[in-house]
C-alpha cells in the first residue's frame, strides 16, 4: 500500500502516530531520502488476507463489473485471458486457493 498525502488513510496514519507527515517534512526541507515512509501493519496476516479477499469480492464480483468487461472482449485470446483471470480471482476469494 502506498500512503499518499490527502487520502483518508494517510491522514489517519498521521493522526494515530503511525507515521510522521513525511511528505510535508520533505517539501519544507528537501534532501536526499535516508528512509522510507512506512506504516506498521497492526493486522495479523490472516486478518489482512481476509480484508484483501473482501475487497476483491466487492470490486470484481458484481455482475455489472463483469458485464462491462465481457462486452469489451474482441477476440478469443482476450476472452481466454479474462476467463483465466476470473477463475484465479474466484479461486482466491471463495476457496482460498491460487493456481
Amino acid at each position: 500500500m502506498v500512503l499518499l498525502p490527502g487520502t483518508e488513510i494517510y491522514t489517519n496514519a498521521i493522526k494515530s502516530g503511525s507515521i510522521n507527515d513525511f511528505y510535508l517534512d520533505f517539501a519544507t526541507r528537501p534532501r536526499s531520502i535516508p528512509y522510507k515512509a512506512h506504516w506498521e501493519n497492526p493486522l495479523s496476516y490472516e486478518e489482512a488476507q481476509n480484508l484483501i479477499k473482501l475487497a476483491c469480492k466487492r470490486f470484481y464480483l458484481p455482475p455489472a463489473y463483469m458485464w462491462k468487461h465481457l462486452r469489451k472482449v474482441s477476440s478469443l485470446t482476450e476472452l481466454t485471458r479474462k476467463g483465466n483471470a476470473a477463475i484465479d480471482i474466484l479461486s482466491y476469494t471463495l476457496f482460498n486457493k491460487s493456481r
